[in-house]
């Protein structure tokens, strides 16, 4: 998450974990394409959970492959 814009139009650069996203607030955030659709349509609970349990475990096998890349 780069920044929120809040309804307002104040901005917040690099919120940290604790900032709350409010209705209206414009998200920027940088990520590849296929993440941010399922951010987009995660659902709340077990589900979603289980949803971001399994894209940290995506992240971290491609940043194996990657650091495997940079030094064969």
């Amino acid at each position: 998450m780069l920044g929120i814009t809040r309804a307002g139009g104040r901005y917040i650069g690099a919120p940290d974990g604790g900032t709350e996203i409010n209705p209206n607030d414009v998200l920027i955030m940088y990520g590849r394409a296929e993440v941010m659709i399922d951010l987009d349509e995660r659902r709340d609970g077990f589900a979603g959970n289980l949803a971001h349990q399994q894209n940290i475990n995506d992240q971290k096998k491609i940043e194996r492959a990657e650091k495997m890349e940079d030094n064969p």
